[in-house]
């Protein structure tokens, strides 16, 4: 059975956030906006309480106060890499992320590790995904190909590449969250599928309905040839 905030999870998040609210005046005030300290977070509700900053006013922040728009709750020493997502949006990277944001436990849960080859295919270039992915397969013990874009000089090649196969849940999604960016009154059935909008709002995507639970919903967003023995025969004809 799946929690959303199992005791522990919110008893270490108040403990960072406190922590965090004596460096980040951001946050500081987002809970004074809400009537709260970190002290008061106890359940999933009062996390609900917390306004949920839009993409366009956290670029409006990092401008007025650049680059972190006063939500960095480290020493600027302490920053490994800042990267730049689409926005802009300024996103720091700290010397002690050795597991890509997290993204480790997804990969080490899907029973990815040592002899597993992985083909990362998100981007290096400023964006956090191909990085972060990376550090988080490497975390795993397994071996990346760090397709990402660009590799002018891997044109007319060829290679057989045998793949991983791997069928990874999808993230945990509370209630409270999907009736305040979606359908207030909206019901979730197994099975069903659910589309949802990208961060820059110019697309959409889907995931299906795999459980239920109170408060929760838990989304699949595999690929349809998740799970399956994929083997890829690639030859780059060119790089745009």
């Amino acid at each position: 059975m799946h929690e959303t905030t199992p005791r522990d999870r919110l008893a270490r998040l108040r403990a960072l956030h406190e922590a965090a609210c004596l460096r980040a005046p951001a946050l500081q005030a987002l809970y004074g906006r809400a009537g709260m300290t970190p002290a008061d977070v106890r359940s999933a509700a009062d996390l609900a309480r917390l306004a949920v900053t839009p993409k366009d006013k956290l670029v409006d922040m990092q401008r007025a106060a650049p680059p972190f728009g006063g939500w960095l709750a480290a020493d600027p020493s302490e920053i490994r890499r800042v990267f730049v997502s689409p926005g802009p949006i300024h996103e720091p990277q700290l010397h002690g992320d050795v597991d890509g944001h997290g993204f480790a436990r997804v990969f080490s849960d899907g029973a990815v590790g040592p002899g597993d080859m992985v083909l990362n295919t998100w981007s290096y270039h400023l964006v956090p995904a191909g990085l972060l992915l990376d550090d988080a397969i490497a975390a795993c013990g397994a071996t990346v190909i760090p397709a990402g874009t660009g590799g002018a000089g891997c044109e007319g090649t060829a290679a057989a590449l045998p793949l991983l196969r791997r069928e990874l849940a999808g993230p945990v999604v509370s209630l409270a969250l999907l009736e305040a960016h979606g359908e207030p009154e909206a019901e979730y059935a197994v099975g069903e599928v659910v589309e949802f909008p990208t961060p820059d709002g110019e697309g959409r995507y889907a995931g299906v309905v795999r459980e239920l639970g109170p408060g929760w919903v838990l989304f699949d967003f595999n690929h349809p040839l998740a799970g399956r023995a994929v083997r890829f025969d690639v030859k780059l004809l060119g790089v745009m």
